[in-house]
């Protein structure tokens, strides 16, 4: 279990992290603090994993308790509303940096980051994980697993070894949340894990039928067949 904490003095903003984060598995949060004081005296005698800091706070700064924090100290994600403290963030060893107003997507992929860092050790398929939302639970899905996604209205399909999951989401925040060099958008409703693909049938017509590991079959659009020249069996154009 991974344990975190949330600096933020804005209560709002501190609630829609808890509300994030509560069924993120494995993190659990051990407090929520208004002001940077009060949680530096809380952090000289607890070793959270994880630490959600906003940079302007009353009384000590955020990048004020950044560079007071103990050893060992926690992988620390700054929350802010002003982008011009990015690169002095990033001078304080920071993991993440989340840009207010963020969303679940951003989240994740900040908090995917920060647990890579919080366990080096782990083997790839505990680190190299995405999280898909199904039946209000959270569901860490290794990428090796995660073939396919479909979008479907308001939702997408996700397409795994172990079975079909729906989220609310779109395919664009699914395409620029996943690792650009692992997943091609292979037609507007398709997005496919590159190493996936096992079969390549030409049509006719220019297009492609792909055949993935577990036997789907996925239609290739017309104007994506520029990005699929890094398939192997198709020619690059």
């Amino acid at each position: 279990m991974i344990s975190a904490i949330i600096v933020e003095d804005e209560p709002l903003a501190a609630e829609k992290l808890v509300f994030l984060l509560k069924d993120f598995p494995g993190i659990r949060i051990d407090g929520v603090f208004s002001d940077a004081g009060t949680a530096l005296s809380w952090l000289q005698t607890h070793t959270p994993d994880l630490l959600f800091l906003d940079i302007q706070l009353p009384g000590l700064s955020g990048m004020e308790l950044a560079r007071a924090l103990p050893e060992p100290s926690p992988a620390l994600i700054f929350t802010t509303a002003f982008d011009s403290f990015a690169v002095e963030a990033f001078d304080v060893n920071t993991v993440g940096y989340l840009l207010k107003p963020f969303d679940r997507h951003r989240l994740i992929a900040v908090v995917l980051k920060a647990l890579k860092k919080i366990r080096p050790n782990a083997a790839p398929a505990d680190r190299d994980v995405y999280p898909v939302k199904s039946g209000g639970k959270i569901r860490l899905i290794p990428l090796k697993d995660l073939l396919w996604v479909q979008s479907d209205h308001n939702e997408v399909k996700v397409g795994t070894t172990g079975g079909i999951l729906i989220q609310r989401s779109t395919l664009t925040a699914m395409e620029e949340s996943l690792p650009a060099g692992d997943y091609l958008r292979v037609h507007k409703s398709f997005l496919i894990r590159k190493e996936a693909v096992k079969e390549i049938e030409p049509l006719p017509n220019g297009e492609f039928i792909l055949t993935l590991s577990t036997g789907k079959k996925i239609p290739t659009g017309r104007t994506y067949r520029p990005v699929l020249s890094g398939l192997p069996g198709i020619p690059e154009v």
